[in-house]
């Protein structure tokens, strides 16, 4: 099962003041890297080797900010600013319909927050409303089976082991005490990680934590945090640390007022995970930096584990919304986001012919998934 995610584009503006003890390394694969070590790799080296237009009409009009998981026969898009529903689309992007959807009727759901795909292409879906967070199973012809109720008030899951779900409930003290937990099919916590122990107030929030590969890892990013983590059977590891250099938080920045806080770090400047994926190749990781002077900006950094080898992918200004979504990997290649609109300005060396029409016209801009390998 192929999982990806389509571009995020959040405004970065929710800090908090932690003293949180996170889990001691016990991995022999955890990295420490920095990015001023990565060297710099050329788009001019990735080889576009497939297309997937998602075919967009009225029906199924989408922004620009998107959360899309697939498995082998199809693909499901959300729209994280709308949160209505889940785009089901084929293997080859053509729209098929809409499950999901929210609203007060019959099958319809009243809140949207997340949503999974099983390796026997069942969909589940995550609903927090209130004080309760609800996971229902969706069939294919649209009905709802409610399968956990919960307290624990998450914003992000993901299928674990045993029938149990991982739940992320992010900085949200003090509704909830830890960020992680891991919960049984009736939704009792059987374990908690990573606990809020900070002191100042916090703003609510939430994103993806959960970044799925097939055979290869189940990763965990939060946006304050610069230590990625892999979760197996209910251990949960550090995998890769990264050291931000200058964009790094400052000591400081702890001991402030949040508004302080934040004008300091703007100032300077900073740095957060936004997306990670990894298998035994590689480790690829998306990191949006943001302050006054550099505005907002997004790199991406690959680690090849066989050799060692850290690079920051290098592309044009005007090639930009083409190469910084990664969406996911498969095996040794990347899958990248784009659209219509970004792809027809550029003329990259391998985006042929035959790849050229696989793309519809169509009336509305449209996402496209781009697959690459590097040369």
């Amino acid at each position: 099962m192929k999982y990806f995610l389509l571009r995020s584009l959040p405004v970065l503006f929710f800090f908090y003041s932690c003293t949180s003890k996170e889990p001691k390394s016990s991995n022999p694969d955890f990295l420490t890297l920095s990015i001023s070590d990565a060297a710099s790799l050329s788009v001019a080296d990735l080889e576009i080797v497939d297309l997937i237009p998602l075919e967009t009409n009225s029906q199924n009009l989408m922004g620009n900010d998107l959360r899309v998981r697939s498995s082998n026969n199809k693909i499901y898009v959300m729209d994280i600013a709308q949160r209505d529903g889940i785009h089901v689309f084929s293997a080859s992007g053509q729209f098929l319909k809409t499950l999901a959807v929210k609203g007060e009727g019959p099958n319809e759901l009243r809140g949207l927050q997340d949503f999974q795909i099983d390796a026997e292409e069942r969909l589940f879906v995550l609903a927090t409303l209130g004080d309760r967070t609800t996971i229902y199973q969706i069939s294919e012809e649209g009905e709802l089976q409610k399968l956990t109720d919960t307290e624990y008030l998450a914003s992000a899951f993901t299928l674990a082991e045993n029938g149990e779900f991982y739940l992320y409930g992010s900085y949200n003290k003090p509704l909830v005490m830890h960020r992680l937990a891991r919960v049984d099919s009736s939704g009792k916590v059987l374990e908690s990680y990573l606990p809020n122990d900070f002191t100042n107030e916090m703003l609510p929030m939430t994103e993806r934590n959960f970044y799925e590969t097939e055979g290869g890892d189940l990763v965990l990013a939060e946006i304050f945090n610069d230590t990625l983590y892999t979760l197996q059977n209910g251990k949960l590891k550090p995998l890769v640390n990264m050291d931000l250099g200058r964009y790094q938080i400052p000591k400081e920045f702890w001991e402030m007022d949040l508004m302080q806080g934040y004008q300091l770090i703007q100032e300077e400047g900073f740095a957060v995970f936004k997306s990670a994926f990894a298998n035994h190749n590689q480790i690829i990781a998306n990191i949006h930096f943001q302050g006054n002077e550099i505005g907002t900006q997004k790199k991406v950094y690959l680690y090849e584990r066989s050799e060692g080898k850290f690079q920051v992918l290098d592309y044009p200004e005007q090639e930009a919304e083409i190469w910084n979504d990664p969406i996911g990997l498969e095996e040794d290649q990347i899958w990248f986001l784009t659209y219509h609109s970004f792809l027809q300005e550029i003329q990259h060396p391998s985006l042929s012919s035959e790849l050229l029409a696989k793309i519809p016209g169509q009336e509305f801009d449209f996402p496209i998934l781009i697959k690459v390998k590097l040369n």
